[in-house]
Parts: structure tokens; C-alpha cells; sequence
């Protein structure tokens, strides 16, 4: 897993640049660029598979497990091999709110405002944002709407 601008397809990293520098001052990580096919498999099974699969296929991606918490919600809709996620192409980057304390933090109700500025920035550089996508691809509507985001705050891609 890389978090690095430069590990980005080249005709993506002018863009996901300015994003960050739409960014600067905010309490903010760029939190994952580049993903591995094994990384988007393990990242597909959470919140699918039992908890020892889970960390099984996290081992082969050299990502640390996770705790049965973690396990009970799903965290992308790309399998990585049927369905590739844009990350595995490294035309995407998730962008993540930092708390008081200067965590990464996800809990994008009460960090609304910081992830809206992410969804923002990122529209405002040419890029789409998963904070902008309203509807899940399912159909059904993101569970964010109440407070203006759509399903995936952190995510930016390239538009294509």
C-alpha cells in the first residue's frame, strides 16, 4: 500500500498534486494511493469472508490484521479481479480527516466538514470525488446524505 503522489499513474499525479494543495492547512493525511491486487482482495473480504480469511489474505498483502470490529463492515466494492478498483491502476487516492489528536479518522458525520472540503477540492482540480456520489452502486442512497456526503468521503479518482 503506498501513499505516495509518485506512485500514481503519471496522468493522475498533476491532479491528485492539487488536490493537496487545495488542501494544505487542513487537518488531513493522504492516506492510500497505489493498491495491490492482493491489498483490493483483502480490502474486498472485510466485512464479507470470516475474520481468519480475512487476516489470512491481509498476511499475503503484508497489511496487519484486524480485529473482529473492523470485520463487521465492508470498506470497497472491487473485488480486484473481476471489478479492479481504480487504486489498483493508481488513478485514485484516499484522502482521510484527522481527528483532534491527529488520527486518521473515518467517522465522516462528525468530521463532515473537513470531508466536504476533500469532496471539494477534489471536484474543483478536475477530479471525482467519492464524496460527491450520492448513490451507492446499488442504487441505494449513501448513508452520508444526511450530512451532504455521498458513499466513499475519502475517495478521489481521476475522471474519466
Amino acid at each position: 500500500m503506498s501513499r505516495r503522489i509518485e506512485d500514481l499513474a503519471p496522468d493522475f499525479q498533476d491532479t491528485a498534486s492539487a488536490v493537496m494543495r487545495e488542501l494544505e492547512g487542513l487537518p488531513v493525511l493522504l492516506f492510500m494511493t497505489l493498491r495491490t491486487t492482493a491489498e483490493q482482495v483483502a480490502f474486498y473480504a472485510q466485512g464479507r469472508r470470516e475474520l481468519s480469511v480475512v487476516n489470512e489474505l491481509r498476511a499475503l498483502a503484508d497489511l496487519p490484521p484486524i480485529g473482529k470490529a473492523e470485520n463487521r463492515y465492508t470498506i470497497t466494492n472491487c473485488d480486484g479481479i473481476k471489478t479492479r478498483s481504480a487504486h489498483q491502476s493508481g488513478r485514485a487516492m484516499d484522502i482521510v480527516a484527522l481527528d483532534g489528536h491527529g488520527n486518521p479518522t473515518w467517522d465522516y458525520v462528525r468530521y463532515a466538514e473537513t470531508y466536504k472540503a476533500i469532496r471539494d477540492a477534489a471536484q474543483k482540480c478536475g477530479a471525482d470525488a467519492g464524496g460527491a456520489w450520492m448513490k451507492q452502486p446499488d442504487g441505494s442512497p449513501s448513508p452520508y446524505a444526511r450530512v451532504g456526503l455521498g458513499w466513499d468521503p475519502p475517495h478521489v479518482q481521476r475522471r474519466y
